[in-house]
């Protein structure tokens, strides 16, 4: 991921703290037959009834037949729908619509149109993927797993799309889901076009593959692999970036996220199984100062530009988010929450 340009600007002392401020529409399903596919596809390739790690490379569901169900579910007018699984229960138990309220209230605020941050978007993007906030291993319950999960994954959305000004009376960590796309890309592609040369994934002429979506998924490597894992179909995305913020309602805005989190990049683990206590450091990993921890998370997704040595304000910016999400949150922080210093895996 490449993420929008951000400011230098140091997080404050108060956000620092990261004293909690707070104390802390209906969902539609489908029809019987089409729900049966919904639910087996969302089993074969994210389900705990798959009871496989998830990658790419281990999809063994054919395109044909995620066409099909792309044409149930999406031609037949119903789309993406937050379905009653049991990690969406979960969510709306621990995150409801009046928190997504508090902790983003700024959500689309630099757009007209689309406005793809939106609740029933969120809880409609987790829905696809059922162990997202449903798995926990290493001692977590679930519940606890899910307050973690849901913290990470606001303190990247928001370093990624906040708006991170310190003008008025939001604080940082609350201005999340401001930007939908990198700032700049829209009308100029000269330095957008996010495109590294790729037989399997190649890039369109006149199409940018730069940030959108809540984590700002880029690149060609990123939108054609998102674009196989929702529609077996690697092209579709390729073909068409900016529907990312358009396609089904704005569920994709979330969904690119949330995939992203959820998939395994060998030889870098999914972010998801760190959060959740599945990924074990090798010696390899240790030797490399990569242990299980929020820092790890930010190594994945920006550890190029972030984690040097020297500690980068963007990484010092995530980790004050991820402390006041997991205070907001009622969940501990833990530790290693810096990847200053770590090597690339």
């Amino acid at each position: 991921l490449v993420p929008p340009a951000s400011s230098t600007s140091s997080v404050s002392d108060a956000e620092a703290e990261y004293s909690i401020r707070e104390v802390r529409g209906p969902l539609v399903d489908i029809a019987e037959e089409i729900d049966g596919l919904r639910t087996n596809w969302q089993n074969s390739l994210f389900g705990e009834k798959a009871r496989g790690e998830m990658s790419i490379a281990s999809f063994c569901i054919t395109p044909l037949f995620l066409q099909t169900v792309f044409f149930h579910s999406v031609l037949l007018g119903n789309g993406f729908v937050a379905g009653d699984t049991a990690n969406v229960q979960r969510i709306k138990r621990i995150f409801t619509s009046e928190d997504f309220k508090k902790l983003f209230p700024k959500a689309n605020g630099y757009q007209v149109s689309p406005k793809p941050f939106n609740y029933a978007n969120f809880l409609a993007a987790a829905a696809k993927f059922e162990k997202f906030c449903d798995e926990a291993a290493g001692g977590l319950d679930l519940d606890t797993a899910c307050r973690k999960e849901l913290s990470v994954s606001f303190a990247h959305f928001t370093q990624e799309t906040g708006e991170n000004t310190g003008w008025g009376p939001v604080p940082r960590w609350k201005q999340g889901l401001y930007f939908t796309s990198e700032l700049g890309c829209k009308d100029s592609l000269a330095a957008c076009s996010y495109c590294s040369p790729s037989t399997e994934y190649p890039c369109v002429a006149g199409k940018g593959y730069f940030g959108r979506g809540a984590l700002q998924l880029s690149w060609n490597f990123n939108y054609g692999p998102f674009s196989e894992a929702i529609y077996g179909d690697k092209s579709k995305l390729l073909n068409d970036p900016d529907s990312i913020l358009t396609a089904e309602n704005g569920v994709l805005a979330f969904a690119s996220a949330i995939w992203f989190l959820m998939t395994p990049q060998m030889p870098k683990p999914a972010i998801h199984d760190i959060v959740v206590g599945k990924w074990q450091p090798t010696a390899a990993d240790k030797a490399g100062g990569r242990y299980p921890g929020f820092g790890v998370t930010t190594l994945i997704i920006n550890g190029g530009l972030e984690c040097s040595k020297t500690p980068d304000q963007r990484a010092l910016n995530r980790i004050a988010y991820y402390k006041n999400f997991t205070a907001y949150f009622n969940v501990a922080p833990g530790g290693y929450l810096s990847c200053s210093g770590m090597k690339p895996f």
